[in-house]
């Protein structure tokens, strides 16, 4: 049977709306939606009341209940947690879905591996006496997923295999889920029950072009040019003039700057398209502006588009050249997209 797909839309879908974004996938058949915080959750609960929704992260204690009540599936990793779990539970009269998580090696959170044939012998028994809680899934998470047959990814693997062939014979019910938008491409044979895809879903590079899977980016960012003035030779441009011009020039100040997101390293990058073609950003980024030099003989005018992430005529600017500009990953840039960016959403 092929797996499921869980939706992952924590951090607000990735930086681009989570509650339209749902809305979308719910339109193409989308019913399983992973979140990190409590927050998410209930936030998508509110508008979205038939979907099943997994917190894929631990919350704190406070927290257990108001989950509970939004029929949230709740991260669980140690004997502790889930006591408090069942009492919450017992205490307003409401059953609560666990899913387990056990580190086969990300070193962050769940039970250790190494300890999860003891923490069974313990938590066993609470589901065993508490009809209130029920184990829905055990799940982990790779380290290394973007890398193709990694030695240590496959360790993980040999570990999850265990757990699966160890509670798939006594508990039918329980669902297994591992892979993210990475290892389900690069581990095809590894998707269990369920796959947990993010990045794939908004069309990054990661997965572009895989054998696999085809995807295209899903979003455009864009702002407009606010001035165009010309500068004589030698002209400084932005905070500390870290840029003169090299002769008289056509300078575009853009209504964009880092409180939106984005990012400082564009500077001498050609990181914004006008027109179809890519121009170089010079100065500073700043808080509200960016400002890039315009051909002598360009005809931008104030008030034209112009584009930092996206396609333009034969043009592209992708999330992996903020990545590779940055020294970071193609997550932390979306992530980061400023609240004074408007989110605009189309059909198809």
């Amino acid at each position: 049977m092929p797996a499921k797909v869980m939706a992952v839309v924590k951090a607000n879908a990735y930086g681009l709306g989570a509650l339209p974004i749902v809305k979308r996938l719910i339109s193409e058949g989308f019913h399983d939606f992973g979140i990190s915080s409590p927050q998410e959750a209930l936030e998508l609960r509110t508008h979205y009341p038939k979907i099943k929704i997994y917190q894929i992260g631990i919350c704190f204690d406070k927290e257990v209940e108001e989950l509970i009540k939004n029929q949230v599936s709740i991260g669980c990793s140690s004997e502790k947690m889930l006591l408090h779990i069942a009492k919450v539970a017992q205490k307003i009269g409401q059953p609560a879905s666990i899913h387990w998580l056990i580190d086969t090696g990300m070193g962050r959170l769940g039970t250790p591996y190494d300890n999860w044939r003891e923490e069974w012998r313990k938590i066993s028994r609470l589901f065993d006496k508490n009809k209130q809680i029920n184990l829905s899934g055990i799940y982990s998470h790779f380290s290394n997923s973007e890398k193709k047959n990694d030695a240590y990814s496959h360790l993980q693997i040999k570990k999850f295999q265990t757990l699966v062939q160890n509670f798939s014979k006594q508990e039918k019910s329980i669902k297994f889920h591992f892979c993210n938008s990475n290892a389900m491409l690069n581990y095809p044979n590894q998707r269990f029950d369920m796959v947990r895809c993010g990045i794939s879903i908004y069309g990054s590079n990661v997965c572009r072009d895989h054998p696999l899977i085809k995807t295209k980016s899903s979003y455009q960012l864009f702002s407009h040019i606010i001035d165009i003035r010309t500068l004589p030779k030698g002209h400084g441009i932005g905070y500390n003039h870290l840029h003169r011009l090299e002769k008289t020039s056509k300078v575009a100040t853009i209504s964009a700057g880092f409180a939106d997101g984005i990012p400082m390293q564009l500077t001498n990058q050609k990181a914004v398209m006008i027109g179809g073609e890519k121009l170089k950003v010079i100065g500073k980024v700043s808080m509200d502006y960016t400002t890039v030099l315009l051909p002598q003989n360009s005809k931008a005018k104030v008030g034209d588009k112009a584009i930092f992430l996206g396609t333009s005529g034969k043009e592209e600017i992708s999330i992996e050249n903020w990545a590779k500009w940055k020294k970071t990953n193609v997550y932390e840039p979306l992530t980061i997209l400023g609240r004074r960016v408007t989110r605009i959403y189309f059909p198809n």
